[in-house]
């Protein structure tokens, strides 16, 4: 009787903390994104089918212009957590660059809540298309501006330094993201757009025009030109047929996707996040097959560039995940606006 009396308290007490930790995470969740035909679009949606369906938590898809439009509702909580690379998560924290009069210099109070996913971005153009790598871009109409995605703007130059041209090599055509970008290649306005592998709109080129992506130049020294502009990026391989756009094996540059959110988000939801993909991370693949990557093995940052948030420090703590390295590199971040 007293061993039943107490494996009946156990389970109460287990199902009364369940209960209470059910009721202290909110019943709705919003998650800014790029706008619809964006991969990062995807992206959020994937997140937020998950979140819904293995919480108590509803997250809700904001597909914006991009990070310069979702950031600032961080502040005002209006959004709860946003997608984009780590090229655009650093400067937003630190209230550098293209986020300067955005955050009036003080940077975006804003964590890291999940990452896991790598994506490849590149210049793609239309199947039969001249241009092969980033030199044979000189004198073309690329796409740039992207003032809704800062980073686009960046990596593109980055691209074009890869092939040893700057701005001045080629004619721009000011667009406001990606999915545009790529929209006025299709409709002839402009001979090159910057992409990322999976977007939608990709598969719209490759019907009506066919499409290829620019080759990336993996020389040390092609490379260390790009890295002056745009650090966050490595060489990342795709092999041929695994995308549209890549009938060869083709080096691009890859990066990072970030899940950041709100400084003052309560651990236990980013918690309880990271603890809802980790364990259906499985279902992130039907979402988009490029997603069959983000496994639990990618979990912890490869090239951490936003500070960690706190309930997610404590999800990589249990999985073994947390690293000497990724400390020293999480209290380097956290000293820069100290």
């Amino acid at each position: 009787m007293v061993w039943l009396s107490v494996v009946l308290m156990v389970g109460l007490l287990s199902a009364g903390s369940a209960r209470v930790s059910a009721e202290s995470l909110p019943k709705h969740l919003n998650i800014g994104t790029h706008p619809v035909g964006a991969m990062f679009n995807v992206v959020g949606t994937a997140v937020a089918t998950v979140v819904s369906k293995h919480t108590p938590m509803q997250m809700t898809v904001k597909a914006l212009a991009g990070p310069t439009t979702w950031m600032p509702m961080m502040v005002t909580k209006e959004m709860d957590l946003g997608v984009l690379t780590s090229a655009d998560a650093y400067p937003a924290y630190l209230g550098i660059e293209a986020y300067v009069k955005l955050s009036a210099g003080k940077g975006f109070p804003v964590r890291l809540a999940v990452t896991g996913l790598v994506t490849s971005l590149a210049t793609i153009v239309p199947g039969d298309s001249p241009a092969k790598k980033y030199s044979d871009l000189k004198g073309f109409r690329v796409c740039g501006g992207y003032a809704g995605v800062p980073s686009a703007r960046v990596a593109q130059e980055a691209a074009l330094a890869n092939g040893g041209l700057t701005w001045k090599d080629v004619k721009m055509v000011p667009v406001s993201n990606p999915p545009a970008g790529v929209k006025a290649v299709i409709e002839g306005r402009a001979d090159a757009a910057w992409a990322m592998t999976g977007m939608p709109v990709i598969r719209e080129l490759a019907a009506k025009k066919g499409a290829r992506f620019i080759q990336l130049d993996p020389s040390p020294e092609a490379v260390a030109r790009k890295d002056k502009i745009h650090p966050y990026s490595f060489p990342n391989l795709i092999k041929a047929g695994a995308v549209p756009g890549v009938d060869v094996d083709t080096y691009m540059m890859g990066i990072e996707v970030y899940v950041v959110c709100r400084t003052d988000l309560p651990d236990n939801v980013v918690y309880e996040i990271n603890k809802a993909l980790w364990e259906h991370y499985d279902e992130l693949g039907k979402v988009h097959p490029s997603f069959k990557s983000w496994n639990q093995k990618s979990f912890s940052s490869k090239k951490l560039f936003t500070p960690y948030h706190p309930g997610a420090i404590k999800f990589l703590k249990e999985k073994g995940l947390w690293t000497a390295v990724l400390e020293k590199r999480q209290q380097e971040l956290l000293a820069m606006k100290k």
